[in-house]
């Protein structure tokens, strides 16, 4: 039955269909779990079923002998599959993210229990793999690829129940941005790494093993949106911060008599000023410094009377 549903590319094309089917109904599956609806989260049967067929056609599954064929396929749908968990969790991750200020109710169990599946399923997938296969580049891309999910789920989890405890406890206080931006930008970093190595790791099957142009164009593209443009992201935005830092350290720090005298709330926050450190805008008004560090990248523009908050 496997053999003659990849004999050709005819027959592939009808066992894609097939896969497309299948991971369609399982992502709604996951969907209606997770409780989204977001067109993102809809194509998890057409990204398993082009990922497949790029793949088979990248290792000409087709012209292998009936032995050799069985094994390339197995190679094959472990990468989809590990692909397939990596979308669910981008699923996962974007309703953890929109749950912290939603006080603890079975949404939230269900997220938990989605991240607790993934990371044991994933776990058990790669420890499978790793003892019951030789060394070789694809057993690497498949410890590379898995390992980065694995990383991924733990950081979205950890994120997640910190700025939980910190909305009901405030035990960060103002600081709460800056751990939540640090930590996400160290799981970036991780899987940004995670994508340097997979591209090592490509490069030298284009090198030494089996060269091609569709494996060569995937390299490009791969170079292209998983590591030139990460790493564009990730400077961009730790520059953007550096720079917010600096522009609202240069202000002025209120004193308590000034605070006092002012007898007003943080027009950002609308929460008390006496709470954190406040910083005088050149137009005199007062705002936490943290709300200034939230404000400055979508407006230079004071809230109330919307002159230039930096203007002398």
């Amino acid at each position: 039955m496997v053999d003659k549903s990849t004999r050709t590319y005819v027959s592939l094309l009808c066992l894609t269909s097939v896969l497309s089917l299948v991971t369609f109904h399982v992502g709604k599956v996951f969907m209606k779990w997770v409780g989204t609806s977001r067109e993102e989260d809809q194509h998890l049967g057409d990204m398993v079923s082009a990922l497949f067929m790029l793949l088979a056609i990248q290792t000409g599954l087709p012209l292998l002998n009936p032995s050799k064929r069985l094994i390339r396929l197995y190679y094959n749908l472990s990468l989809t599959f590990l692909a397939s968990m990596h979308y669910i969790h981008s699923m996962m991750h974007y309703k953890l993210q929109t749950l912290t200020l939603i006080s603890f109710s079975l949404i939230h169990l269900r997220q938990l229990i989605l991240a607790f599946f993934l990371f044991t399923v994933t776990s058990f997938f790669l420890i499978h793999q790793w003892s019951n296969n030789v060394a070789s580049t694809w057993l690497l891309s498949v410890l590379a690829f898995g390992s980065e999910l694995i990383v991924k789920i733990v950081f979205s989890v950890f994120i997640y129940i910190f700025i939980l405890i910190d909305v009901r406890t405030r035990f960060a206080g103002e600081k709460t941005d800056d751990y939540v931006y640090y930590m996400t930008f160290l799981g970036k970093l991780i899987e940004f790494l995670f994508g340097l190595f997979l591209f090592g790791n490509g490069v030298w099957m284009v090198l030494f093993e089996s060269a091609g142009l569709l494996r060569v164009v995937i390299m490009c593209a791969h170079l292209y949106f998983n590591i030139w443009k990460e790493a564009k992201q990730l400077y961009t935005t730790c520059s953007k911060k550096r720079e917010v830092a600096t522009k609202v350290a240069i202000l002025k720090t209120a004193s308590i008599d000034l605070i006092k005298n002012y007898n007003d709330i943080c027009a950002i926050c609308y929460s008390n000023l006496e709470l954190h450190v406040v910083k005088v805008t050149s137009c005199k008004h007062l705002f936490h410094e943290s709300c200034l560090c939230k404000w400055i990248p979508l407006s230079d523009a004071c809230p109330v009377c919307h002159r230039c908050v930096f203007n002398v």
